[in-house]
Order: structure tokens, then C-alpha cells, then sequence
């Protein structure tokens, strides 16, 4: 009863708008659906991208795993696994196209950066402009890696729920560190 209703408040409060009690709606749904075992699958993982539709990624990732240790075969880990593949390539576009605009509003504080330098050197500009656009373009680069890290992250991340998709078990962070170390130890 109680994920039913919450379930029902998240898909009302999502129609109203109410982003607030819509969280709040979806974070009873989590909670309540760990208690229903019997809760069909296709219905949590309908949570789930719900979930992940208003960016409560951790909900829907326990949702998904809960979906995943109880499938009954394999068109169920398939469809949990399909959920996670799409919430993060979703995410990976968004990431990519935040690149892109840094890397344009990059291109304009370089050329603002290059032209207070020239105005500095004719002496026609303050020492503070000059400061100022050295800022924008340190700091425009930085937001630059920033993204660009994220975007790493989250590609080994989909590359993992790729492998065990495909049935295979992605190495974790040590295992991976440790194959290299041994592979470097054989060529030395």
C-alpha cells in the first residue's frame, strides 16, 4: 500500500510540477519498493527511470540492483541492465554538450585574453581588465578538464554495465591497477 501510494504521488506531483514533493514522492517509492519483494520488475525499473529522469541517480542504481540479484532470467537483468546503459549514455550527451559550449565560450575568452594582452603591452587597458580575462580563460579551461574527466568517469562506468550485460565481470580499479603492474613486470 505504501508504494502504491507513493507511486501514485510521485506520478501526480509530476504532472503538477511539484519538484519538491515529487522527490520526496520518489524517495517513499524507493524505500517502499525494497519492502515488496513480490513488486513486479517492470514496475520498479518504470521507477527507476523515473528516478533517473529527475536526476536521483542513486535511487534508481538500487532499484536496478535489486532488479538485477532477483531476475528470474535473463530478459529481466537485460532490461535492468538496458535501464542503466540508457540512464548513462543520456548522461554522457548531456556531459558531451557541456564540453562543447566550454570549449566555444574557451575560443572567446582566449581571444579576449589575447586582446587585453595587446591592449596591456599599448598600455590602453587596466591591469584588471587584463587580470580579469587571464581568469576567465584559466578558469573556462579548467571547467574544460572538469567535464572532460567526467565524461572518463562515466564511459568506464557504461563500459562496466556493458561487460556485465555481455556476461562478462568488469575488473574493479585494483584489478585493473594490478593487471598493469604485472603486465610492466613481464616487460621489464
Amino acid at each position: 500500500a505504501d508504494a502504491c501510494s507513493a507511486i501514485s504521488s510521485a506520478l501526480l506531483h509530476e504532472y503538477t510540477g511539484n519538484e519538491e514533493r515529487l522527490a520526496q514522492a520518489l524517495t517513499a517509492a524507493v524505500a517502499a519498493s525494497r519492502d515488496i519483494p513480490a513488486m513486479s520488475p517492470d514496475l520498479k525499473l518504470e521507477l527507476a527511470r523515473s528516478c533517473l529522469d529527475h536526476n536521483m541517480a542513486e535511487g534508481a542504481a538500487s532499484i536496478v540492483r535489486d532488479v538485477m540479484r532477483n531476475a528470474s532470467d535473463a530478459s529481466a537483468m537485460d532490461r535492468a541492465m538496458s535501464v542503466m546503459a540508457q540512464a548513462g549514455q543520456a548522461e554522457l550527451e548531456a556531459l558531451r554538450a557541456q564540453r562543447e559550449q566550454r570549449q566555444a565560450e574557451l575560443e572567446l575568452a582566449r581571444q579576449q585574453y589575447q586582446r587585453q594582452q595587446r591592449l596591456l603591452d599599448a598600455d590602453a587597458t587596466s591591469d584588471d581588465a587584463y587580470q580579469t580575462a587571464r581568469a576567465s580563460f584559466a578558469v573556462t579551461q579548467a571547467q574544460i578538464a572538469v567535464l572532460q574527466a567526467q565524461i572518463r568517469r562515466l564511459g568506464h562506468r557504461a563500459q562496466a554495465v556493458l561487460q556485465l550485460r555481455d556476461g562478462e565481470r568488469p575488473l574493479g580499479r585494483g584489478e585493473r591497477r594490478d593487471r598493469g603492474r604485472k603486465l610492466e613486470r613481464r616487460d621489464a
